[in-house]
């Protein structure tokens, strides 16, 4: 069983393009898009049926953050620990050839006596 409907010319023109690049006829076309969106809109309400806000009604509503939560004393320890070991501008720079390198005297005990 076939219907015809009416559509407007900018339409049919635009299905029309579409349906040569898929390889089928226009009616072909307008059916599978047809069937598609019927579906998704029978899908969409079917989910709407599943979450019923009656429900939840007077509820409380409870904002969860998507952060971690934060161990606040592990936290302070971590930075403490970073601050006894990290002393800013002790690092040197190795380029740095405005001051003379020292010279160490050398050694002249043998290794593993004193």
């Amino acid at each position: 069983m076939s219907k015809s409907i009416a559509v407007p010319e900018d339409l049919y023109k635009r299905a029309a393009e579409l349906a040569a690049k898929d390889h089928v006829s226009v009616e072909e076309f307008v059916s599978v898009v047809l069937a598609n969106r019927l579906a998704s809109r029978e899908y969409i309400e079917s989910r709407a049926r599943l979450f019923n806000m009656e429900e939840f009604e007077g509820a409380e509503w409870v904002l969860i953050s998507d952060d971690s939560p934060i161990d606040e004393h592990r936290r302070d320890e971590l930075l403490e620990a970073f601050q006894v070991h990290y002393h800013p501008g002790a690092a040197t720079d190795e380029d740095d050839d405005d001051e003379p390198e020292e010279e160490l005297e050398a050694d002249h005990q043998e290794v593993g006596r004193e």
